[in-house]
This record gives structure tokens, C-alpha cells and sequence, in this order.
């Protein structure tokens, strides 16, 4: 059974509306210089600071993070895949994909919890899931459409 803060576990025993926000971080190699960069997308409107594990994280807004399929939760030792969607058009996507080396790039994914009348974040997000980077598909449109 999953822990949660005593703020976030009186939130879901509420049972009010949920808004709730997804987080991705990503640690990857930058290509020019070889230093490990970091950078955040999340479902959000607008960029974001968010505090996790005692640092501040700026992450940018949802016109980047596009979707995230629905988590699947397991039991045991099985690899779980998880799906993410990005805009190729947005410029820190493209710093990711093009400026960085994001293949085994370490990611975490974290959920954000907001209160739906004054929408302010309700605590600290929490950890959702963390892996790796296993592949990047670019789509190219056909030329002329």
C-alpha cells in the first residue's frame, strides 16, 4: 500500500474533486558539454516552480506534456512501460530531444494535488513513478501536409 503525507491522505479521504497534475523530470547528458542537465514538463498551464525532495524545479507547461497514459499498477518484479506525449513544435522538447541525449536518461514522475476552488497546490507533489528513458519516436509529417 502506498504512504502519503498526512495533508495528501486527508485530501483523498475528503472525497472532493481532484485536480491533480502530472510532473516529468528528466536527468539526461547534454550533447555539447557531456555534464548531466535536468529538465520538467508538466500537464500545467503555465510554468511552474515546484519544490521536490528540498529543491526547486522549474517545469514547463502543459503546451509541452500533451498526454500520459493512464498508470498501471502491478505487484512484483514485472517492467512497466509507461507512455508519454510530447509537442515536437515546443522549444524545451526540442532542447530535450535535439540538445540532450535523452535515450537512458533517468526520469521521474511525480503528481501534483490542487485544491479546485482557490487552486493552489495542496502539498508537496509525490513520487508516482521512476525509470528510464528506453525510446524517443519523432514523427515527420509527410511533405506537403
Amino acid at each position: 500500500m502506498r504512504a502519503y503525507s498526512p495533508t495528501t491522505a486527508a485530501y483523498f479521504a475528503a472525497r472532493s474533486p481532484i485536480m491533480a497534475h502530472v510532473l516529468i523530470w528528466v536527468s539526461a547528458r547534454n550533447r555539447d558539454t557531456g555534464a548531466v542537465e535536468e529538465i520538467g514538463f508538466w500537464t500545467g498551464a503555465d510554468h511552474q516552480s515546484f519544490t521536490i525532495s528540498g529543491a526547486a524545479r522549474t517545469y514547463y507547461a502543459a503546451g509541452a506534456l500533451l498526454s500520459v497514459d493512464p498508470l498501471k499498477w502491478r505487484t512484483g518484479l514485472t517492467v512497466r512501460t509507461q507512455r508519454v506525449t510530447f509537442s515536437q513544435v515546443a522549444p524545451e522538447v526540442q532542447q530535450l530531444i535535439r540538445g540532450y541525449e535523452p535515450r537512458h536518461a533517468p526520469v521521474e514522475m511525480h503528481r501534483a494535488l490542487f485544491d479546485p476552488l482557490s487552486e493552489g497546490l495542496i502539498d508537496t507533489p509525490h513520487l508516482l513513478l521512476r525509470g528510464y528513458i528506453d525510446k524517443v519516436t519523432v514523427t515527420t509529417p509527410v511533405k506537403g501536409k
